[in-house]
């Protein structure tokens, strides 16, 4: 479930590039230039190539030639499902959690090894979120697209619900009541 979510919410064309989105890239750079909505534009590699091999994430034009010219050379060495082993196994969630080991201690207290769907859309929309945010309309969006890809069910968006109050309750997302209702009411009644 957490490779089919990471794929679904990270990089949907994950297993027909190589490494780079060339689509990803022009919609992040229309993004820069505000002719778009800004948008991420790095693909699971180069995400995984930042991790890896990038200490200063400051430097964003340096960081950024250094993902595009990595990641077509990691996808030539590890296959795409050791990438997505690597990546799952090292990438930073929010507060400084590494790994989905680490992050399922963080938000549960212990270690899923079967986790549902809505416990590894959780987790991977967790991914990268430093400040530890409820981004609502962004949840609303994607819990939506996930419904009618039929990736989740409708018991699956509810429980999907009850983590983010409880993550909320136990103080470990920043929210307050309104946007839990928000987002309760956004991807329930749709």
């Amino acid at each position: 479930n957490i490779k089919k979510f990471l794929i679904f919410i990270e990089d949907k064309d994950f297993y027909s590039h190589s490494g780079i989105s060339y689509k990803s890239l022009a919609r992040s750079l229309l993004g820069v230039i505000k002719i778009k909505p800004r948008s991420g534009g790095s693909t699971i590699v180069q995400q995984l190539t930042r991790t890896l091999f990038i200490t200063n994430l400051s430097k964003t034009k340096r960081r950024k030639f250094i993902e595009l010219a990595l990641a077509p050379w990691i996808t030539s060495v590890f296959s795409k499902d050791l990438i997505l082993d690597i990546y799952i196994s090292s990438v930073r969630f929010e507060r400084r959690q590494f790994g989905v080991i680490e992050a399922m201690e963080h938000f549960w207290d212990k270690v899923e090894c079967s986790p549902s769907n809505a416990q590894a859309f959780f987790l991977i929309e967790r991914v990268s979120n430093i400040r530890s945010k409820l981004l609502v309309n962004k949840i609303i969006e994607t819990v939506l697209s996930a419904k009618e890809q039929g990736l989740m069910s409708a018991d699956d968006i509810r429980n999907l619900v009850e983590l983010y109050s409880e993550a909320v309750e136990n103080r470990k997302i920043i929210a307050d009541q309104s946007e839990l209702l928000k987002l309760s009411e956004g991807v329930i009644n749709a």
